[in-house]
C-alpha cells in the first residue's frame, strides 16, 4: 500500500514560505511513524490463526511495519506500507491464486506462514486424495519419513474472502492529524531557522 502525499491549496501558499519540498516531506515522515507503531500494536493482537493451530506467528506485520518507509519523488512525498494484504484495512480482501490452480490455506501448526514448495524442500511428501468428494476432497496431505501417518497441511481453494479488519491501520481522523503535525513541524523548523 502506498499513499502519495501532494500540495494541495492552501498548503501550497504555505509551503512556499519554506522549503520547497519540506512540508510534503514532513507530513510523510510524521504518517510513517504513527502508522509503523499503530500496526506493530496491532499485530500483538492477531495471532488467533497461529494460536488455534498452535503455530507460532509469522511476524509478517511486524516485518511490514519495520519496513513501513518514506521517499521523496520530486516535490512530493510517498508512505509504502509493504505488507500484503494490508488493503483489508480498508475493505473486504477477495483473494485468487496468481500462478497455480488453487490457494493453501494452512490447517496444521506445520503449514502456518509456509509455503508447500517449502514443505517439499524440507522433506515433506505431499499429496491430495482421488475422490472428488467426501472426506478427503479439497485437502492437501503430507507425511515426512518417520511420521506414523499423514496429516491435513491445507485447505486447497479456488478463492478465499478476509473481511475487513479497520483496524490494521491508525484512523482516517488520526493520518490527518499526523499529516497536519508534519506540516507544522515543517513551518516551524523554517521559522525558527530563519
Amino acid at each position: 500500500m502506498r499513499w502519495t502525499i501532494q500540495k494541495l491549496p492552501p498548503y501550497i501558499d504555505i509551503e512556499r514560505k519554506i522549503q520547497t519540498d519540506g512540508a510534503a516531506s514532513a507530513a510523510a515522515t510524521r504518517l510513517t511513524t504513527v502508522v509503523k507503531a499503530h500496526i506493530l500494536r496491532a499485530a500483538g493482537a492477531r495471532h488467533r490463526t497461529a494460536a488455534r493451530l498452535g503455530a507460532t506467528p509469522t511476524g509478517h506485520l511486524t516485518v511490514g511495519a519495520d519496513n513501513t518507509r518514506m521517499e521523496k519523488e520530486g516535490g512530493r512525498a510517498v508512505v509504502t506500507v509493504p505488507i500484503p494484504g494490508i488493503t483489508r484495512a480498508f475493505g473486504d480482501l477477495h483473494i485468487r491464486p496468481n500462478e497455480k490452480k488453487c490457494l493453501t490455506i494452512p490447517i496444521n501448526a506445520a503449514a502456518y506462514g509456509v509455503r508447500a514448495p517449502d514443505l517439499q524442500d524440507d522433506g515433506w511428501h505431499l499429496f491430495t486424495l482421488p475422490a472428488r468428494q467426501g472426506p478427503g476432497a479439497g485437502i492437501l496431505f503430507g507425511r515426512k519419513d518417520g511420521m506414523p501417518s499423514a496429516v491435513a497441511l491445507y485447505l486447497l481453494r479456488n478463492s478465499a474472502d478476509i473481511p475487513q479488519d479497520r483496524g490494521l491501520m491508525p484512523s482516517d481522523e488520526e493520518m490527518g492529524e499526523a499529516l497536519a503535525v508534519g506540516v507544522k513541524w515543517a513551518i516551524e523548523k523554517d521559522r525558527f531557522a530563519s
